[in-house]
């Protein structure tokens, strides 16, 4: 059975993190210490390390102890949301344990449910002895205020594009791939959005294919979609244009967070050269952080969001209400610029 690279290549110490050097070191001064707070919050965006944090934290504080003596629990709240799961976990701990320290991670703690929260509560105001908790999101404000006090709260922070190269340098030479040119690399280090495990995943599907070119990194990732053609349509006021070209866009199947984030770096591109006015860009970014926040769901479900968020993005900054005609603005001056900052 062929194991995954972001399996085969996950961090088993803290040299193997990148970006999060501050966040490290105090890791490393805990472990120098032998002691862990009861409850500590890692956020970050998926791939990032959160959960082999925890893993590598629970290893090297219990470097001692043996496999399966309950030294290490991690649950996957998304598919345990429920309070039957915490309070199974709850009778779980009472069992003693070998080891030196027990952790426990939650993985997308965020799904929890809020009885369940209530629950971890309880847990929490009276934490078993040497067991501490970890709780790993993507989204660290839908925890509650409640767990939030109770907890240290670290950031596991994106990858740096060089950091994410130099790593599929190593496992390129390390799995023998014929993959070498820099070009290529370089691509998926920077598509891979700060995350070593799409870059793994994506270098991995690379091997597959019979064209190992940044065209086709483009194509596998869904980074090839231009929104350009889009946007020009949204500022000459064309509807049916705009609904020509983001089904053009939703026919890529095309990963709706990216694609948001090409609307932000294409509207910038347009501010920059002058196309839309100060105020358009300013309008454009403020409708572009709420439609970052896409709730999670099924793809038909956050595409509907996206359509939604297109044309509020339409309404608010390049139409005025009559078809076929766009907004008369006056293009900033860098003196109306500097005036905003």
């Amino acid at each position: 059975m062929t194991t995954s690279l972001a399996s085969k290549y996950r961090p088993q110490t803290f040299d193997d993190f990148f970006g999060s050097e501050l966040t490290v070191l105090m890791f490393r001064k805990m472990l120098a210490t032998n002691t862990l707070p009861p409850c500590l919050v890692l956020s970050g965006r998926h791939g990032t390390g959160k959960t082999s944090a925890a893993r590598i934290l629970s290893s090297e504080i219990n470097s001692s102890c043996t496999v399966n003596d309950l030294s290490f629990i991690e649950i996957d709240a998304a598919s345990n949301s429920g309070v039957d799961n915490i309070r199974s976990l709850h009778e779980q701990l009472r069992y003693s344990h070998s080891s030196t320290w027990r952790v426990v991670c939650l993985d997308e703690a965020h799904m929890l449910s809020t009885s369940a929260f209530n629950a971890l509560l309880k847990t929490l105001e009276d934490p078993p002895p040497r067991t501490s908790f970890i709780l790993a999101t993507t989204k660290p404000e839908a925890i509650p205020d409640t767990i939030h006090s109770r907890a240290m709260s670290f950031r596991i922070n994106s990858i740096p594009v060089n950091d994410i190269a130099k790593r599929l340098i190593h496992v390129i030479q390390q799995e023998g791939f014929p993959t070498r040119d820099a070009k290529v690399i370089m691509r998926i280090a920077t598509v891979a959005q700060g995350s070593m495990r799409n870059a793994l995943f994506l270098l991995q599907q690379l091997q597959l294919t019979d064209s190992q070119t940044v065209e086709t990194v483009d194509l596998l990732s869904g980074q090839g979609a231009s929104t350009k053609d889009l946007l020009y349509a949204m500022i000459s006021g064309d509807v049916l244009e705009v609904e020509v070209e983001l089904a053009s866009l939703q026919e890529k199947q095309c990963d709706v967070i990216r694609l948001v984030e090409t609307l932000a770096s294409d509207i910038r591109t347009f501010f920059d050269s002058r196309i839309i006015t100060s105020k358009q860009y300013l309008k454009s970014m403020e409708v572009l952080w709420s439609m970052r926040k896409l709730d999670s769901g099924s793809e038909s479900r956050l595409r509907m969001q996206f359509e939604a968020g297109i044309f509020a993005l339409f309404s608010q900054c390049f139409w005025n209400g009559e078809e076929g005609k766009a907004k008369e603005e006056e293009v900033a001056t860098s003196e109306d610029l500097t005036a905003l900052s």
